[in-house]
């Protein structure tokens, strides 16, 4: 059962498996510092492996595990799992959300192999003198007065040794040793493995061919171009056409309404709209039941704190802010006023701001017959490079600062909208919605971290948690906005 702590305000403590203890038998726990893995755990893969292989391969060796983050900020600090039986502490980060660094923390706890020689572990503690015997030599170490340890780096990993006060003088006037005076010699308190250097962990490049976090433009006049793998999907486009564009949906599912199942004693409608599913893209896509085509997108931001966590991987989507405001009908771009406009207060209906949806027949057009403005299907060179004809060396520039984000007059043109951004930063690219959010709690005696606020635009609703950041955004064809 899932639960949730609060600690030091800031930090949420999740509990995401508890057993019965176990003797704790490993990960293999083989140090490989060349591939930057230890076990199961290599430096930068995704999250969504990390927790898959606790979950399959270590279900029964773990007694515990917590997934520690910033509940108010989540993209400030590391997303930490800990795992206190062992020692471990993999931090990810939070932005990418791929593993940066294998800590671990208690030598004792774990047993550690290298070589195929057994270098630490409850009964073999890794000294100094050992360390150059497994290791090697390196350059001289660094002593950090303030947690009084002796930092002892390699290519790949680092060793932290703590040092007695009574020896802490000698060791900040040596350039190196092995023994202290006394002829003993520091035990190895904690191992981490980076990529970069020990004090500015980097992440490693992706595999060649990798997709993960690849970056998709969004319009919401069209729909989705995937410029590395130079694939577009678009609002009317057969399940046949996404298939062949996406590959295979990880799961296929049927949206129902609960009184036609009880009504006709069946599982699900045959006629009801169904989403094709794609976990490893953080996608779903809505297919409209009657006509077999393309009606939204569902682009989900994995945020820890939310209740879809770790289904998804993250979409690290490009929202071009331009196709929303350009239909952001009877309101300006900017701040809105003080007291939104609720359902029915403008003339009397609902103003097409607020979770429009698209009612109306869609085209079934097959991309063989699209007509010439669609660029799929067309025979010329480099027709899938800039389908949506934009600027995309801004659109897929690096995400603008953080403490600036506006700082770029490109991106102001560009409005572009990523998963990164807070609500109040959306806003001020594309103005406020007028109508009141729609506030929802999902499965409230399994939801532990409260609801959520769905505001509407004419083209996309955006899903907003309490700490102000994306959890996912909705898109589809925009409805003709009325005078």
């Amino acid at each position: 059962m899932l639960t949730v702590l609060t600690v030091l305000t800031a930090l949420t403590v999740s509990s995401l498996i508890t057993h019965p203890y176990s003797v704790w038998s490993g990960l293999g726990a083989l140090l490989d510092p060349t591939e930057g893995s230890l076990g199961g755990f290599t430096i930068g893969m995704p999250i969504s492996s990390v927790i898959g292989y606790l979950n399959t391969k270590l279900r029964d060796e773990i007694p515990q595990c917590e997934l520690i983050y910033s509940a108010s900020n989540p993209l400030a600090l590391h997303i930490s799992i800990n795992l206190p039986a062992t020692g471990l502490r993999l931090r990810i980060d939070a932005v990418s959300q791929r593993l940066v660094v294998i800590e671990v923390l208690d030598m004792f706890a774990l047993t550690l192999r290298f070589a195929g020689k057994i270098i630490s572990g409850p009964r073999t503690p890794l000294t100094f003198v050992n360390v150059q015997k497994h290791f090697g030599p390196t350059s001289p170490g660094r002593y950090d007065d303030a947690r009084q340890q002796y930092i002892h780096a390699y290519s790949g990993f680092a060793l932290y040794f703590a040092i007695p006060s009574k020896h802490q003088a000698f060791v900040k006037n040596s350039a190196t040793f092995g023994m202290f005076p006394d002829g003993t010699t520091p035990v190895a308190a904690k191992i981490c493995l980076y990529h970069g250097k020990w004090d500015r962990p980097t992440l490693p490049p992706l595999p060649l061919g990798s997709l993960y976090m690849q970056k998709v433009v969004v319009d919401v006049r069209h729909g989705l171009h995937f410029p590395l793998e130079r694939t577009v999907v678009r609002f009317g486009d057969t399940c046949q056409d996404v298939f062949s564009e996406l590959g295979a949906p990880n799961h296929v599912f049927h949206k129902a309404d609960v009184r036609a199942i009880v009504a006709t004693n069946s599982r699900q409608g045959s006629d009801s709209d169904y989403f094709y599913n794609y976990f490893d893209r953080g996608l779903d896509v809505l297919f409209d039941a009657q006509t077999h085509s393309v009606k939204k997108f569902i682009l989900h931001c994995n945020f820890p704190g939310h209740f879809d966590f770790n289904r998804y991987s993250k979409c690290n989507f490009r929202l071009l802010g331009s196709s929303l405001v350009a239909r952001h009908s009877r309101s300006a771009v900017g701040p809105a006023s003080k007291q939104p406009a609720s359902f029915g207060e403008l003339d009397g209906e609902p103003p097409t701001e607020v979770l429009v949806d698209v009612s109306g027949p869609v085209s079934t057009s097959s991309k063989r017959n699209r007509d010439a403005d669609s660029s799929r299907g067309s025979a010329e060179a480099g027709v899938h490079e800039n389908p949506f004809n934009v600027d995309l060396a801004s659109v897929l520039a690096d995400d603008p600062s953080e403490n600036d984000p506006y700082e770029t007059v490109k991106a102001q043109e560009c409005r572009v909208i990523h998963p990164n951004m807070t609500w109040d930063a959306v806003q001020h690219l594309i103005g406020r919605p007028r109508g009141k959010p729609a506030v929802y709690n999902k499965e409230v005696t399994l939801n532990p971290f409260g609801t959520v606020q769905f505001h509407g635009f004419n083209g996309a609703i955006f899903e907003i948690m309490n700490n102000n950041h994306i959890a996912s955004v909705t898109v589809f064809r925009p409805a003709v906005a009325t005078c």
